[in-house]
């Protein structure tokens, strides 16, 4: 039930991390990596996020369980490190974001691009308004392929959430491991009817991937909730 780190050149390294303790498991598949097939695991565990001045074998567990691996290697690690995972990514329930998502993101784009314009016009004149040209078509792409990129499934053993474009990640969180969940709205959120939903473990952050998702749909936004709640309340820990 032991899961052995080994690393280091100089200082060697052996960290222990029991498998009930994980609360936690992200891949990360950064821009450089992908064409190379490869990813990072990173996993957090029971007891806490750490600090400054933790020992090397601490932030090595807790942090950078697997810096490199192929990314068939560490889907096929995920059953190992939670049995209870039945990851097949054609299957799962996603659920995106609002269908106004997109929309309301290319608003924020044009609101950029005029600030952009506004300052590269102050700044050099006459021609400084052309950064906010520039600004407009990169910030709606963007909006577009951040829309896309981030979705959210729930499943009878936990959660999956999926974002990022230039660093693409993954992470699974688990119903006997949720520690809060909550559903909340801003002023600009309820003009859009929509809602953000927050999960968090005992040990949220040093993954680097928070179940943070904004822009869902307000209606799903809180039936989530309130079925999250129930579920984590029923849940026992599925380890010893």
């Amino acid at each position: 039930e032991d899961l052995r780190i080994s690393c280091g050149l100089f200082t060697k390294v052996n960290a222990t991390v029991p498998r009930d303790r994980i609360q936690f498991i992200s891949i990360h598949r950064p821009l450089l990596m992908r064409p190379l097939g490869l990813a990072a695991v990173r996993i957090e565990t029971a007891g806490g996020g750490g600090n400054e001045n933790e020992d090397a074998s601490a932030t090595v567990s807790r942090r950078w369980f697997v810096p490199v691996i192929s990314q068939q290697a560490a889907m096929d690690l995920l059953p190992i490190l939670r049995p209870q995972i039945a990851w097949d990514e054609a299957t799962m329930p996603w659920q995106g974001l609002s269908p106004l998502a997109g929309r309301r993101m290319f608003r924020q784009a044009i609101l950029m691009s005029l600030l952009a314009a506004a300052i590269g016009l102050l700044a050099t004149r006459p021609w400084g308004f052309l950064a906010g040209l520039v600004v407009l078509p990169l910030g709606g792409l963007l909006a577009r392929k951040k829309a896309q990129a981030r979705r959210y499934a729930r499943t009878p053993w936990g959660l999956v959430f999926q974002s990022g474009i230039l660093n693409r990640k993954l992470s699974f969180s688990f119903l006997d491991r949720l520690q809060t969940v909550d559903c909340g709205q801003s002023f600009f959120d309820r003009r859009w009817n929509m809602a953000t939903l927050r999960v968090d473990t005992a040990a949220a952050g040093p993954a680097n991937h928070l179940i943070d998702i904004s822009y869902l749909d307000a209606d799903f936004a809180v039936a989530e909730f309130y079925t999250l709640r129930a579920a984590a309340a029923r849940e026992r820990p599925a380890f010893g």
